[in-house]
Parts: C-alpha cells; structure tokens; sequence
C-alpha cells in the first residue's frame, strides 16, 4: 500500500513543485464565529471557554473573549448568569448532578448568539476484572522496583438498553507507597473485540507490532453490536515492563510500592464528544494519503449552535485488581 501511494507522489511532483510563483488569495475573509468548549463535570460547577474563530490564512493566536454573556439553563428554566474567570473562561456556581440536561447561552458583542446542550451522564460500571490469564512478576531490587506483565484480562460490564451509550476503555497500573501517595502509569492494551470492527473503525490487530508499555489508547465505540447486553470484553497485555528508583538522598521507605494494582477504566461519552473524537481521527487519518489532498475537507463535529466547538461529558468507573 505505501508504495502505491509513493508511485502516485513520483507521478505528481511535476505538478506540486514545478510552478514558483506566488497566487494571491482573492476570496474574502468569513466572519469569525464564537466558539464554545466545555467538558462539564458531576459534582462541579460549570466551567466553560469562549473564544474566536480565526481565518485560515492568520496566523495568530485565538482570541480569548472576556466580555460575553453565559446563562445557565436547565429544564426550560434560566439557572445562573456565569461569572468571567479570565482567559476567556467563564464559571457558574451551579453543581452539575447526574441526570442533568444543561443548556449554555452565550452572547457577545460582534458575534452570533450561540447555545449547546449536553447531558451529565451516570456512568456505567465495570463488574468484573479477571486477571486468571495475567501473568506479572514483581521484584525488588537493591534500589528499584520492577513490574512486567503479559496476558489475557477479561472486563464485564453491563449496557444500558435504554439509550445509546458511548464509551472509552483505559488501562493502567496504580502505585502505593509507603507515605500515602499514589501513582499513576498507562498500559496499551490490544483487542480483537468486535466493539472495535464498527464501520469507520480502522484498527491494527496484529499482534506482533506492539507492547504495552508504549503505544496509543482505542479510540472510543459505541454499544450498537452489544445494546443491552451483559458483555465481557477481552483484551491483550504484551511485554508491559516499569520500573521505579530511588537513590541515596531519598528516603527509601517514602519511595518503595507497598501495593499494586491493575485498573481498567470504562469511561462513558456524551455522543457529542464520540462523534467529535471518530471524526478528527478521520480528519487526521485523511491527510496521510496523497489522495486525500484533492477530496472534500472532513467536517469534525461540533454541536454548537450558531458557533463551532463541543459541549460535552464524560464519567468514569474505574475498577483495580491487586497485583501481588
């Protein structure tokens, strides 16, 4: 496949390169827009971004907007007048609670009104974390901690019928020490679940090109192959390796793991944010190919109304298991 797409640049490099001179761009600017971006939270207050949109051809940074109205609204209903944070954030002393459907107004001298709606989800729950097929070791050494890991882990969890759901998997290791402080460390997993084989999702299964210890999260999916269903997903963990140090002017006790656990993560997306994430990924999957640069743009999504940007939630449910 790589090489096709090099036989089609040699073919059109005549045509890119061989003409210098400068073309003057005659269209005109479009008016910008305001753009809203928020990720509102359960059991926080409402917090959201407002700024300009700029034309293609300025280069310079987005402007912040401090001088717009945001209302609050819920159930038809007006809340609360947001408060100007700086920087172009604006935040309310409403706490958003799960089950809400809440509505941002913006207005601002200059610009068209805008408005986004989403809703504050109530997560799923991962039920059951099997690590049978989890082989790991963890040793010690003189000054350092070592973890490795290869296997099978098997997630359940059950889908709400009711509704279309959207959701993300994270995997990672979480580390306790001695004096109470945690860390937190990624693990790439790999699937051949069919979650990840829905229309619009390219994805390498190959088992022979990846570890676990780096790599790229799944992107997110969609409950459309498993709606209502009680699922147990499987996923891959391969030649994961970490390890932890101290030297002599730490204090040992302080810097040694007294606990490790494995944790899968089952977060839940409003549709706006899983459409915004399926259709950047094509948006920057399409500027690898040569072809693509004489196709119409991709439209990343935005549920703004009268603006551009994205109005959304996401709730996570983590689940760990001790490594020992």
């Amino acid at each position: 496949m790589k090489i096709k797409y090099l036989y089609m640049v040699l073919m059109l490099m005549p045509f890119l390169f061989s003409c210098e001179k400068e073309i003057e761009f005659k269209g005109g600017e479009v008016k910008p827009l305001m753009v809203m971006n928020g990720f509102l939270q359960s059991d926080s207050a409402v917090k959201v971004h407002l700024s300009a949109s700029r034309f293609f051809l300025d280069d310079r940074d987005f402007k912040a907007l401090g001088n717009a109205e945001v209302e609050l609204w819920k159930d038809g209903a007006k809340i609360e007048n947001l408060v100007y944070d700086g920087n172009g954030w604006y935040k309310g002393s409403c706490i958003a609670r799960q089950g809400d459907v809440l509505t941002l107004k913006a207005t601002c001298a200059g610009y068209d009104a805008v408005e986004a709606e989403t809703e504050i989800l109530r997560p799923t729950p991962l039920l059951q974390i099997d690590t049978a097929n989890l082989a790991h070791e963890i040793t010690y050494d003189k000054d350092t901690y070592y973890l490795t890991m290869n296997g099978d882990i098997d997630l359940v969890f059950q889908d709400d019928a009711d509704k279309e759901n959207y959701y993300e998997l994270n995997t990672y290791i979480k580390l306790y020490y001695a004096d109470g402080h945690t860390s937190i460390h990624s693990v790439y997993f790999k699937s051949d679940a069919i979650v990840y084989h829905q229309s619009g999702t390219e994805l390498n299964f190959d088992d022979d090109d990846y570890d676990s210890t780096y790599g790229e999260p799944y992107p997110p999916f969609s409950d459309e192959l498993i709606n209502g269903k009680k699922y147990s997903m499987k996923i891959k963990i391969k030649d994961f390796h970490f390890y932890s140090y101290w030297t002599d002017n730490t204090n040992y006790s302080n810097q040694i793991p007294v606990r490790t656990e494995f944790c899968a993560e089952l977060v839940s997306l409003t549709r706006s944010i899983y459409l915004f994430s399926t259709t950047r990924k094509t948006a920057l999957d399409s500027y690898n190919t040569v072809v693509e640069l004489f196709s119409e743009p991709v439209q990343i999504h935005s549920n703004v109304k009268g603006g551009i940007g994205l109005l959304g939630n996401f709730e996570r449910a983590a689940k760990g298991v001790e490594l020992k």
